[in-house]
């Protein structure tokens, strides 16, 4: 759930992720009440790259010492 400011003529963007679903609510709240919209979302065509073979570690790096050396 993102919670946010809209702008001053109450408009705002909503992002999906390229593997959302086919739809998704919208719930908007404001001091004059609340809404709530069904969205459909369009499916997308993304030039998806992926490199194999890579340590699963750098994938997904756990533990507090490698964890340190990626935030350094």
């Amino acid at each position: 759930m993102f919670q946010g400011p809209a702008s001053r003529a109450g408009r705002f963007v909503v992002g999906f992720d390229r593997d959302a679903g086919p739809s998704s609510v919208l719930k908007v709240v404001s001091e004059h009440g609340e809404t709530t919209r069904d969205l459909s979302i369009a499916a997308g065509v993304f030039d998806v790259q992926r490199i194999d073979g890579l340590p699963q570690d750098t994938v997904t790096p756990e533990g507090e010492a490698l964890l340190a050396r990626i935030a350094a």
